[in-house]
């Protein structure tokens, strides 16, 4: 499969699908995509949704006035979150136009509007200025995409020096580099357009040192994770034959069928040891040293 042909199965992935990761996992408020962070202080499903927007925030040291990239920006809620919670200016790109379409909508009825923008880009090949961004954001992004070092590579060159990428995605174990684990494995990932396969730790430092960036941090983040992969179990066990059948009535499209498929197969390899989710920070050089600016 061609990259255009991926970009357009993710085009068509998440504008099919959109309205029932909406409906299912989030709510208006914080129209969320991502995994919940669980610690000792969160209350709830929605509490741990906003608490991973906060760990990431934290774990990149976002200040006010600071220009930010929201790199797979979604329906936009956590752009609408980081605006309004530090006063910062951000720009959501997204491969899929009607993402994007639903996050101009929301943002017009929020107070952070004026500070937020969303435009339909490629994540790899964005074609804003270099340096135009203190802070690159991709949570669960990454994932979707075919050539992640060519990302890795973009999102450098939108830095300014001395910026930070933040990263909040799911990596490969090497106990999913067994032939009957990559097998189901993959099959539960193309289910959710995420190209296999996915990166192993190493696999994402060597990649990370190969950009230029510095100072890398790999923090496994399934402790905090598990509660929302139990949620999202639950939810897949009631869904899969209700969309199933609804599929069968032609109600359903076979993407939102997939989907479901998809996401049960994700909570499997969670639970079988094959995936981690974790969260990833690294900088960008005050002065380069090496490699292309």
């Amino acid at each position: 499969m061609t990259a255009a042909d991926r970009t357009g199965e993710l085009q068509r992935y998440y504008d099919r699908a959109l309205g029932d990761y909406l409906r299912m996992w989030s709510n208006r408020d914080n129209l969320a995509m991502h995994l919940g962070y669980w610690d000792e202080h969160t209350k709830d499903h929605a509490d741990s949704l906003t608490n991973m927007n906060r760990r990431m925030a934290e774990a990149a040291e976002v200040r006010p006035g600071e220009r930010v990239l929201d790199a797979g920006c979604g329906a936009g809620g956590t752009a609408l979150w980081l605006a309004e919670e530090f006063g910062v200016e951000v720009t959501g790109y997204d491969f899929a136009p009607g993402q994007i379409d639903q996050a101009r909508t929301f943002a017009a009825r929020r107070p952070a509007a004026a500070r937020v923008r969303f435009e339909v880009r490629d994540l790899s090949d964005t074609g804003a200025p270099p340096g135009s961004f203190d802070i690159v954001w991709a949570q669960e992004s990454l994932c979707h995409l075919t050539d992640r070092p060519a990302f890795l590579a973009e999102a450098y060159r939108l830095l300014a020096p001395g910026g930070r990428l933040v990263v909040e995605d799911i990596f490969a174990t090497e106990a999913a580099l067994g032939r009957a684990a990559a097998e189901r494995f993959t099959a539960g990932l193309e289910d959710c357009a995420i190209p296999p396969p996915l990166p192993s730790r190493s696999e994402w430092h060597d990649w990370m040192a190969a950009a230029d960036f510095e100072a890398t941090r790999w923090l496994d983040i399934s402790a905090h994770t598990a509660p929302s992969y139990r949620r999202l179990g639950r939810l897949m066990r009631i869904n899969h034959p209700l969309v199933a059948g609804a599929h069968l009535l032609r109600l359903k499209s076979r993407t939102q069928l997939a989907m479901v498929r998809g996401l049960r197969a994700q909570v499997a390899a969670f639970e079988a040891g094959w995936l981690v989710p974790a969260l990833s920070v690294a900088h960008k050089p005050l002065q380069r040293t090496k490699g292309p600016a």
